[in-house]
C-alpha cells in the first residue's frame, strides 16, 4: 500500500496533491477524519471526472455521500473507519486511473 501512496502521490497534479493531504489527514499527528474523507474524494474526482464525464464541469461526484458535509440537527460525523476505507479506496483508484486500466471506450 506505501509503494502505491508515494507512487500516486509522486505527482505534482491536483490529484496527487489532495490525495497526499487525505493521507497526511487520516495518518497525521493530529487525524481529521472529515477531513481526510474529503480529499480523498476529491483526489478521485479530480482524476476520474475529467475521463468518465469530460463534458460536465458541474459534477460533484462522489462528494454526495460525505454525511457530515450536510446541516441538520443530527450531523453524522465521519469515523475513523469510513475515512481510512475512503482514503485506502482513493489510492487504489487514483492508481487504476494512472495505470491506464480505467478508460473511456472506444467510439
Amino acid at each position: 500500500m506505501q509503494q502505491m501512496v508515494d507512487n500516486a502521490m509522486d505527482s505534482s497534479s491536483g490529484y496527487g496533491q489532495q490525495l497526499s493531504e487525505a493521507w497526511h489527514y487520516m495518518f497525521g499527528r493530529e487525524p481529521n477524519y472529515s477531513a481526510a474523507y474529503e480529499a480523498a474524494i476529491k483526489a478521485v474526482e479530480s482524476i476520474a471526472l475529467p475521463m468518465v464525464e469530460p463534458n460536465n464541469k458541474d459534477s460533484s461526484g462522489l462528494m454526495n455521500s460525505q454525511p457530515d458535509r450536510h446541516g441538520g440537527p443530527d450531523p453524522v460525523a465521519v469515523s475513523r473507519e469510513k475515512a481510512q476505507a475512503a482514503v485506502y479506496s482513493a489510492v487504489f483508484l487514483v492508481q487504476c486511473f494512472k495505470a491506464g486500466l480505467v478508460r473511456r471506450p472506444a467510439s
